[in-house]
């Protein structure tokens, strides 16, 4: 099971509790997400999730990138969809640059491979 899944479905739930695209919603998915990144730093769980509240269309698009960011830190992007597109490539670039150092190497590789692959680099 990919860990985006478990954190989409319990996305889901926030509804039930919080009313949408509320501050109280965004607030509890900024939990929810620093939760399914708990090993990483803060900063970049919440930087990730700015930046995809930022410049998504809408909150869906934003938590679906959420969830496709979950899979890459955790190694289990799916190649084969490859939902992401080439700014947000670009964005995954910066953020790892910017953390390398927080970050274990078999991981920063992991992500610069498939950042060299979106030509982002």
């Amino acid at each position: 099971m990919f860990r985006s899944q478990n954190f989409l479905a319990q996305e889901q739930h926030l509804h039930k509790t919080h009313p949408p695209d509320s501050e109280e919603y965004f607030a509890a998915l900024a939990e929810l997400t620093a939760r399914h990144l708990r090993s990483f730093p803060e900063t970049m769980t919440s930087d990730i999730m700015d930046y995809a509240v930022a410049n998504s269309d809408d909150t869906d698009s934003a938590v679906r990138v959420i969830a496709d960011m979950i899979d890459l830190l955790w190694m289990q992007y799916d190649d084969h969809n490859d939902p992401l597109t080439h700014s947000q490539w670009e964005y995954i670039r910066d953020v790892t640059n910017e953390y390398a150092l927080d970050l274990d190497m078999p991981l920063v590789q992991y992500i610069m491979e498939r950042v060299v692959d979106h030509g982002a680099i």
